[in-house]
This record gives C-alpha cells, structure tokens and sequence, in this order.
C-alpha cells in the first residue's frame, strides 16, 4: 500500500477473479468512500453497467491471455454515483507465485472538456449544427491522435521513459523493458535519476536539469544499470512538456543503447593511435602529446627533453630465435621504459626497433643524461622466452627543445642525434643542442 501511494495516479490491485485487494490515496479521492468498504468488493463495483458489461467480455480476456491490457476508455462510477470519463491500463505481475493485476487510471481531461464544451454550445442561442460538428471533429481528432500516440509508444523500437514534473516515472514503454529488464511496475514511482549509473555525479544531474529549464530539451550520453545489476551506455533525449495545469507537467526521455558502438569507436581509435603490439603511442599520437607539450613550453618556459631510441642487436634476435621472440623483446622494452619515467612523461614505438621518450620539465642536462644511462642499463638486462634468452642494447639520441621548436624538428634532431651515436659508439647516449649541433657524448 505504501508503495501504491507513492504513485501520482489512481491505482487498484485485484486478484485473478476481481476481488480489489488494495488500492492507493489517488484512487480513494478519485472515488470517494473508505478504504475499508472498497477491500470488501470486486472491481465490478467501479463500474456502471455498460463498462462492466465491456470489462468482463473484452478486457479480462485480453488480460488473462496476455497479462496486459491499454488504453482503455471506460466509465468510472464513484461512491456517488457520478460517472467519470477515464483510461485504464491493466498490467499482470507475478511475485513468488502470486498472481496480482494492477489497474491504473487517468481521468479523460480531454473528455471533460468536450462535455463542458457541448453544455456551453446548447446554453448558447446561437450555437449552430456547424459548431456541432466541428466540436465533434476536434473530439475524433483528439481522440485519434491519443490512440496513435499510445500506439506509437507501445509499438516504439526505442525504450522511451514518462515522468511528471518531479521526475517520477509514470509509464515505460515495452522497448524499455527490454533494454533494461524493468517492468513497468519495477520502475513506476522511481526518478530518472534512481537508473543512472555511479559514473554521474549531482553535478552531471544539475546540468541536464538546467538545459531543461531553459531549453526544455537535453540530449547526450548516460550510463544507466539494468535490472540484471550490468551497466549500459545510452543515448538519451529528454523533452520537457510544459502545460498550463503545472501538475501535467510532463519529461519524456528516448533512450538507445549505444555501448557496442561506444566500444567499437574505442577500438578504431585504439588502433588509429596506439600501436597494436605494444599499446604505446604511436608516431601520430606521439606528435600531436609533443605539440601540445611544447605549446604550452612556450608559454611558460618549461624545458622538454626528446630521447629517439634505436636497439641494438634486435635483428639477430629476429633471424635466430624468429619473429615471436622479437615481438616479446619489443614488448618487454616498452614495458622496462614505462616503469623508468613519470607518469607525465610519454613512453612511444614509432615502429620497428625505434623508441621515443618525452620528458617534461625533466631539470637540468645532467638529469636527462642519467635518464638515458638508466634506459641504457634496463635494456641491457638479459629477455629470456620459453627456450631462449637475448640480450640487446640500444643507441639513444636526445634533443632539447628551445622557444622556436615544434614537434616534427624536435624529433628530426634526436634521430639525428641518434645517428651519430650509433656510427660512433653503440649502446651510448647523445645530446643534440636546439641549434644542432652534437654537444657531446656519454658510452655506456
């Protein structure tokens, strides 16, 4: 019953032959009388004679044979004995073997305007036929237009959510339930928000509730939990209905699920960015982290530092052991090279055996030259495989960037830098000034 309360509607939950075994506050002050007196009959009761007649011949039916039955357009009696225009939605729920059918109701506004409408048009000595009939038409219109709407609901292949103004869920669609694994009687009476995954903090919840303020409309990406406790990303749009009575008030959110084509997009960008046998950044990557690095060195006078590693000894690994060794040797490389620097620093495979490592703010000359005696002497350290171990070197070119260096020059002088410790010494370091030229060298 609390939980009936909860809900803004008129709702009654009867068993299988009628019998009304609980019904909310809303339906109470919909029809007057006490709570006590409407447990003791069936739902029969409700009813005037025509609507009961079409209750028991073609609504029970349809319920029982398929546990749901919409839009219904029926008469309501109250304990009055005033009839009321309404909608009816029926929903069958089974709960640990017990079968229970819960009635929701709507009262026909759109009806109760049209009869006070016609009361007005036959008060008035000059209402005419044509106003009749044009009444009339509005009202079939009206009428269609309702019908296709629920139709459209029903029958939409993405889920679709309705709240009222405080974000209450009234109604979900049958997409829905198959999106999430919600029922309609699962989610009635929980807020949007209640879905949303932990990822969205109250600030991501704030924005979206300013952009439907002022916009009446928000659309974009939001994590939400199914029923089955998994999460899913879904593309939402949600609309704010404003009417003139501010309780009908109403948001309606169309929700699709995106989460293969999110990761999908997450691999081709993977592959487009990072190398494949190493998950390193590769050149691409590796330039565009260096030109932002360098434009913001320009701004206040950092100093970055380029080290262009070749290996030494690498082919021979490939032509005596095969391929797969010099996969797992290139793999144990970029993982020695991760553990040696910072966490703002950049560890990149520009293909091949050739490494680049980016150092920000790496302090003075010396510091970046034991930098590279360490890469140096991680290198050096024996990679064994399942029946073989190799041992490899490297050659290391470094460039320091000055306040007229852009990315592609940077990385031109440590190759060539590079270069020139390989001819003269291998497994050795050597600097390349911004103007150029070789500064010096350091042999391991």
């Amino acid at each position: 019953m609390a939980r009936l309360n909860r809900l803004p509607c008129a709702v009654i939950e009867t068993n299988r032959e009628g019998r009304i075994l609980a019904l909310n506050t809303a339906m109470l002050k919909l029809v007057g009388g006490e709570e006590e007196l409407w447990l003791t009959r069936d739902l029969d009761a409700l009813f005037p004679t025509p609507s009961r007649i079409f209750l028991q011949t073609h609504v029970w039916p349809t319920v029982l044979r398929d546990g749901r039955a919409s839009e219904l357009r029926l008469q309501l009696l109250t304990e009055k004995m005033e009839q009321v225009p309404i909608f009816a939605n029926c929903q069958r729920v089974e709960t640990e073997g017990e079968e229970s059918f819960y009635w929701v109701f709507f009262v026909s506004k759109e009806r109760v305007r049209f009869e006070t409408e016609l009361l007005n048009a036959k008060k008035r000595a000059e209402a005419s036929a044509l106003d009749l009939a044009e009444s009339l038409r509005r009202q079939r219109e009206a009428d269609a237009a309702l019908r296709l709407s629920a139709t459209v609901f029903e029958s939409a292949l993405d889920a679709m959510i309705v709240a009222d103004r405080s974000n209450n869920v009234l109604l979900v669609n049958p997409a829905f339930t198959r999106l999430t694994g919600f029922a309609c009687a699962d989610i009635v009476g929980r807020t949007f928000q209640n879905l949303w995954s932990e990822r969205h903090d109250k600030s991501f919840a704030s924005s979206i509730d300013s952009a439907l303020t002022v916009q009446h409309r928000w659309e974009g990406e939001i994590w939400i939990r199914t029923r089955a406790g998994s999460e899913i990303l879904t593309q939402q749009a949600i609309s704010f209905i404003e009417e003139e009575d501010a309780d009908a008030n109403r948001y309606v959110a169309i929700l699709r699920d995106i989460t293969e084509r999110k990761q999908r997009t997450e691999r081709l960008r993977h592959l487009a960015l990072y190398d494949s046998l190493t998950s390193l950044p590769n050149r691409y990557l590796l330039l565009e982290h260096l030109k932002q690095l360098l434009d913001m060195a320009k701004r206040d006078s950092r100093r970055i530092a380029l080290l262009f590693l070749d290996l030494n000894g690498f082919k021979a690994v490939n032509d005596r052991f095969g391929h797969d060794a010099g996969d797992r040797v290139l793999q144990e490389v970029a993982a020695r090279l991760r553990k040696l620097v910072r966490p703002g620093d950049i560890v990149a495979r520009l293909g091949g055996d050739e490494f680049v490592v980016v150092l920000d703010q790496p302090g003075q000359r010396e510091d970046v030259n034991g930098v590279a005696q360490r890469v140096i002497e991680a290198i050096a350290l024996p990679i064994s495989g399942p029946d073989w171990t190799a041992q490899i070197g490297t050659s290391i070119g470094i460039a320091l960037n000055d306040a007229d260096s852009d990315a592609r020059t940077l990385l031109k002088q440590a190759d060539i830098a590079m270069y020139h410790t390989k001819v003269h010494s291998r497994n050795s370091s050597q600097n390349k000034n911004s103007n150029g030229r070789i500064s010096g060298s350091t042999e391991t």
